[in-house]
């Protein structure tokens, strides 16, 4: 993400005084937050829900907290016109990149997902994430999302 933007983002988060770094109580973040959307597409299955929360806005671009269920297969998809950095805050599991690329994420990791580069993941416990995106993925109902055909291959 834009280094501007980054900085940006992070001061508009401390003067909300939304602790997002270092912090162990997502649920409490989450209570400051306005719920902006939950669940998937209508034919996702159960274990494939979610729940994100719009943090801040600056600019173009949002900050969204994010939180994945335990033990879920989520979706490989695409955001045809929004860049993303994701900076995971709590739980464990992988993320796939194009194709099938696993890559193992854990708290502190942080991933840069350009606009077009198909994603999905695949959670071993309740996964927490502070997204940034640039533009926003969601404004009003219309919604940056492509889901692929398939669903993430296991390794």
């Amino acid at each position: 993400m834009h280094e501007e933007i980054g900085s940006r983002v992070w001061r508009a988060l401390a003067d909300a005084s939304i602790p997002v770094l270092n912090s162990g109580e997502m649920e409490e973040v989450a209570a400051k937050c306005e719920l902006k959307r939950q669940g998937a597409r209508p034919t996702a299955p159960p274990d494939e829900r979610y729940d994100v929360w719009r943090i801040a806005q600056v600019g173009t671009a949002v900050v969204e907290l994010v939180r994945l269920k335990y033990s879920a297969a989520y979706e490989r998809h695409l955001h045809k016109n929004s860049d993303s950095t994701i900076q995971i805050l709590k739980g464990e599991g992988h993320i796939i990149f194009g194709e099938g690329d696993f890559v193992r994420y854990r708290a502190g990791n942080i991933f840069d997902i350009p606009k077009g580069l198909a994603h999905g993941f695949f959670t071993i416990d309740e996964t927490y994430f502070v997204s940034v995106n640039n533009p926003a993925i969601a404004k009003g109902d219309d919604v940056d999302i492509v889901f692929l055909e398939n669903r993430p291959r296991t390794g």
